[in-house]
């Protein structure tokens, strides 16, 4: 199923790739299509990233490709920096010669190379990066796998809202980067 999904999203997000670079007759029709892979090594989702990707494409490809053509990816690091992250775009469409783009794990960087990207032409699918602007400034070439952030938290607001309905709650957050809340009186 997973495999179903990311060779839907690609075959769609090809639709929007330079004509170019998808041209079916001569010796471009032989050539895998690139996939430039946006990735942070610093995180540990990276690998698992890296992985999923991979076994995806392994199986489209053993499948035949997408519109009998292989797929390829390539990865740039963009060390969850907007500097860093703006040349790695450039890096994957200029000089490998990605036809489309994929990844983004920070929201704050994914806004820079989101931009990048657009300025390009090149589609970029963001698959981690929540930040609600980075699909709300209307760029043609960005979408989005997951949901923004503005959406984390509707589905539990409207089980508490509607079918539960209590008189009080609270959400309590720990994270390793914050000291735990004080008990409310």
């Amino acid at each position: 199923m997973r495999t179903f999904i990311f060779s839907a999203v690609i075959s769609v997000m090809l639709s929007w790739a330079p004509v170019s670079l998808l041209a079916e007759t001569g010796e471009l029709q032989k050539k895998a299509i690139t996939i430039g892979v946006l990735e942070n090594g610093n995180f540990a989702f990276a690998a698992m990233m890296k992985s999923s990707f991979g076994l995806s494409v392994n199986d489209i490809n053993a499948r035949g490709g997408i519109y009998g053509r292989l797929l390829k990816l390539v990865f740039a690091n963009d060390g969850g920096d907007k500097k860093m992250g703006t040349l790695a775009v450039r890096k994957l469409v200029k000089e490998d010669n990605a036809a489309i783009l994929v990844g983004g794990y920070s929201s704050s960087n994914t806004l820079s190379m989101a931009r990048e990207a657009d300025r390009l032409d090149i589609p970029f699918l963001v698959c981690t990066a929540a930040d609600d602007r980075i699909t709300q400034r209307k760029y043609k070439n960005i979408f989005r796998l997951n949901p923004p952030a503005s959406e984390y938290t509707k589905g539990l607001e409207a089980l508490l809202m509607e079918p539960v309905r209590p008189a009080s709650m609270a959400i309590y957050m720990k994270t390793a980067h914050t000291a735990p809340a004080a008990p409310c009186a």
